[in-house]
């Protein structure tokens, strides 16, 4: 039911920090706080990070007297590689610190990715890079839709609209050389018009159709039928038109 869609969102932020049995692990990433008792003592530890924007975590451990206990923070098995205040971590695991905490400590995470294909059906190919997946970005023709004066719930601005292409979307890349640019973060980040990070590609068109309308499943062939031109990507919440999985071509 729609009233349950949006109990995702503080399910999350309370699954960011949970307790072990020797103390504290920080499971999931975003900006969040934790304040508990360990040990008789008083525990505060807080995340403060741009991720998936960014790729440093900054934790702030503070404790009321000196306490022994672990803290466990999980690295992303998608990362390249990663580190915790200067030492290797190892990808796919936790990091255990296990210490004696006193007063005021600040930790750094530094999480690295590289740019990967994913190999998709019918030979396809998606472009991600750390937690995020890249679309190439479509431009929008936003149509609003008139039902007419019987329709008086639904005129603007709760109109309905259609969104359609204003920019070619046919294409397929031709190399892996994907360059990322970091704008810095939006008061709406997941937002086409101010996304935090835009990458570039090298793309052909290719004789991709559309049927009844709807871009079909598959290129009816792999030809390019353009030169060579610069497209631009946005992370795949940054889209509301996108291509995600488009093949390679050979020139």
């Amino acid at each position: 039911m729609l009233y349950f869609q949006f109990q995702s969102w503080p399910k999350f932020a309370l699954s960011t920090f949970m307790t072990t049995d020797k103390g504290i692990a920080c499971t999931a990433i975003a900006s969040s706080e934790v304040e508990t008792v360990l040990n008789d003592g008083t525990v505060k530890i807080s995340l403060s990070t741009d991720y998936p924007f960014n790729n440093i975590l900054k934790f702030t451990v503070s404790v009321d007297k000196p306490l022994d206990f672990n803290f466990d923070i999980r690295i992303p098995g998608f990362c390249s590689s990663a580190r915790v205040n200067g030492e290797e971590a190892i990808s796919g695991e936790y990091y255990n610190l296990s210490k004696t905490w006193i007063g005021e400590e600040i930790i750094e995470v530094v999480l690295n990715y590289e740019t990967v294909f994913i190999n998709r059906p019918e030979d396809m190919v998606a472009v991600r890079r750390g937690p995020l997946l890249y679309s190439i970005a479509i431009e929008e023709e936003w149509n609003m839709i008139d039902y007419g004066k019987d329709e008086e719930l639904r005129v603007y601005p709760h109109c309905d609209y259609e969104v359609l292409p204003h920019s070619q979307w046919n294409y397929g890349y031709v190399d892996k050389n994907i360059e990322y640019m970091f704008n810095g973060i939006g008061d709406i980040p997941f937002n086409p018009k101010e996304s935090p990070i835009e990458a570039s590609a090298s793309v052909v068109e290719i004789n991709w159709p559309k049927n009844n309308g709807i871009v079909a499943r598959v290129p009816v062939d792999r030809k390019p039928i353009s030169e060579v031109k610069t497209v631009k990507l946005l992370p795949y919440g940054c889209t509301n038109l996108r291509m995600t999985e488009i093949p390679f071509i050979e020139i």
